[in-house]
């Protein structure tokens, strides 16, 4: 198990509570610390971005590659035309960090060199659409994205795979993540945020309600995001 894994990431932030201890295994399950893991790292990255003066994107060390295959079971066809709409794709929750960075670094064409144009709301897209320049086309492609993983792709009907480089909400729960050998997308700085924010709080008091796992992942960050002060 590799130090940077999400495994020992989350050993290692349980044990910055509990005075060291090795045994944590036997007191926390492994789910439930990664789920810990995944929940303070979205609190201490929103909470480091929002600081005053901080507008920029979100680091690469923070993000993950993740590639979405077309589903023809979620497509919506033109009933005139038969043809797409727009190519839609499920991606796995995407952190939003404000109205000016989320958590998208890099959205496109599977070599990596062919970014698309990322719109974050239906307005801005329809604004694009009737520009006569700026219009989606196979020149000019967009993708509608939004916090829940639903990506649309305009100006591109052939395009079977999306490659997305991007912080999501929970990295543990990307499909294809390994959480005893792939890095767990975090760094240093946020980090040790993250044990602050977690020493604030009674682990025990987490762990002992497990009804919290099941229920949503925003509604958890929202809660605990209201008992940290943000300096």
């Amino acid at each position: 198990m590799g130090y940077d894994s999400a495994m020992s990431r989350a050993e290692d932030l349980v044990r910055s509570v509990s005075g060291g201890v090795t045994d944590i295994g036997n007191k926390y399950e492994p789910d439930y610390m990664l789920y810990l893991l995944d929940l303070f790292r979205a609190v201490a990255i929103s909470e480091l971005f929002n600081s005053k003066g901080r507008t920029f994107s979100l680091h690469y060390s923070l993000m993950q590659e993740y590639v979405s295959n077309k589903d023809d079971s979620i497509q919506v066809v033109d009933p005139i035309k038969q043809t797409y709409c727009a190519v839609r794709f499920d991606v796995p929750q995407i952190l939003m960090i404000n109205e000016l960075i989320n958590g998208v670094g890099y959205v496109g064409g599977t070599d990596g060199l062919s970014p698309y144009r990322v719109v974050r709301s239906r307005q801005e897209l329809s604004e694009q659409y009737m520009h006569p320049i700026m219009k989606p086309s196979s020149e000019r492609v967009y993708v509608l994205t939004d916090a829940n993983g639903n990506f649309e792709v305009h100006g591109n009907d052939a395009i079977n795979q999306l490659l997305i480089n991007a912080a999501f909400s929970q990295p543990t729960q990307v499909p294809g993540f390994n959480v005893d050998v792939d890095r767990y997308p975090v760094d240093d700085s946020v980090m040790a945020r993250m044990k602050e924010i977690a020493r604030k709080l009674s682990l025990d008091y987490m762990a002992g309600t497990p009804e919290d796992r099941i229920q949503d992942f925003q509604v958890q960050l929202s809660r605990l995001k209201q008992q940290i002060v943000i300096k």
